[in-house]
Order: C-alpha cells, then structure tokens, then sequence
C-alpha cells in the first residue's frame, strides 16, 4: 500500500520550495543590510523546501529573537548541534577548535516550515522578524 505522502511528494515538495522562496524573498532586505543570514543553495545544486533558518549574529540575539517570535505566537527552534560537542563523539573528536560549527549551534534559528502553512502566515512571521530588527 503506498503512502499518501509517496502519492504526493511532488506536490508536497512544490509547496515547501514555494513557501521556502516566499521566506527568502521577504528576509533578503534583513540579509543585505547584515541583521541575519539565509540558507543559499548553490547554482550547481537543488533543494527541496526541508527546512527554512535564520543565522543570527550572536546567541543573545537568537534567544531575544526566538522569545519576540513566541511573543507573537511563533515557535521557532533551535536546531543544530555541533556534532563535536554532541555526548558520543566528544570522546572521539581531536580537540581542534571548529568555530564555524560552533556559531550554527549558537546562532541558528529553524522558521515553521510544513506543507500546510499558508502564506500569510509566512508573511507574519518575516512581519514579525522585521520588527524585531528594525525596532
């Protein structure tokens, strides 16, 4: 018996890349003038909508951020762990400095992102980190 989601993954995908693309049109004004950052995909590759994050400059800001958003009803998550500072590889990792890891773990905020959000509610939540920024 085959999944519904199977049935649909075309579709399904479509709308994450839609929804997906609405985040970054509506973010890139915040990028350029150096509040945060957005996923990129490279010319060469292709994505499919999985998730949508912002990277903030600092894990201050992302806690402030994330409070403004549940302010307004928002839950955005923190979503990466460095893999070296994770229980189970600690004991197998060379000690070296991985700062750039380090900086997603503090500084990455994961946006709601499924197949069922609507875009006025992407247009909301970009309303809201607008104001956070620009307050």
């Amino acid at each position: 018996m085959k999944s519904v989601l199977l049935e649909n993954i075309d579709d399904i995908q479509a709308r994450r890349i839609s929804l997906w693309n609405r985040y970054k049109n509506q973010l890139i004004g915040l990028e350029n003038q150096g509040f945060l950052s957005t996923p990129s995909v490279p010319e060469f590759a292709t994505q499919n909508g999985h998730m949508f994050y912002v990277v903030c400059r600092n894990l201050d800001e992302r806690t402030k951020l994330a409070e403004h958003l549940r302010k307004d009803g928002i839950y955005a998550v923190f979503h990466y762990l460095s893999l070296h500072s994770a229980p189970y590889f600690q004991a197998n990792h060379d000690g070296r400095p991985l700062t750039e890891s380090d900086r997603f773990t503090d500084c990455l905020l994961r946006l709601p992102l499924f197949y069922e959000l609507e875009e006025s509610q992407v247009d909301l939540i970009c309303e809201s980190i607008s104001r956070f920024y620009t307050a």
